[in-house]
């Protein structure tokens, strides 16, 4: 952004408040270790999206499900793929960054809904996509239902 003309500095004060050193003294949160690239695993963004789906459960009192899950990790890699979102990212603070954020997250439930609709109809009118999709997934469910259960 470019001000210009459109903003002047008045007055500027530098006022010392304190001295001294900052202790990591009473935290005991624990550090994820790095991966070898440096991300996450995608286990821990299973597991990240899962208590978050505990989480709210908990708090509202409502009963989302895994495919509650899947729908929020759509919508999260279409939030990381954003440019636009990823440049706020950078550039502002966590508070600032909400302002971007939390506007384009209701624009991205919308389109993931209206992405889900148009695969809907696509597969009610469509016989060829029908039978396609059909046999895929009754051979995944199939082959998942095959392996012996874990506990």
């Amino acid at each position: 952004m470019e001000f210009e003309d459109e903003l002047a500095l008045q007055y500027y004060r530098i006022e010392k408040s304190n001295e001294g050193q900052i202790g990591l003294e009473g935290t005991s949160s624990e550090v994820s270790v790095p991966t070898e690239t440096g991300t996450r695993t995608e286990e821990e963004d299973e597991v990240e999206l899962s208590t978050l789906v505990e989480r709210i459960n908990e708090q509202l009192g409502t009963d989302f499900t895994s495919a509650d899950e899947l729908f929020l990790q759509q919508v999260k890699e279409e939030a990381l793929n954003d440019d636009q979102l990823q440049q706020s990212a950078r550039v502002n603070t966590q508070e600032n960054f909400a302002y971007t954020f939390d506007e384009k997250l209701t624009e991205l439930f919308i389109d993931r809904r209206n992405q889900n609709e148009d695969l809907f109809t696509e597969y009610i009118n469509d016989n060829e996509l029908q039978e396609v999709i059909t046999g895929l997934l009754r051979q995944r469910v199939y082959d998942a239902s095959q392996e012996p259960a874990e506990s």
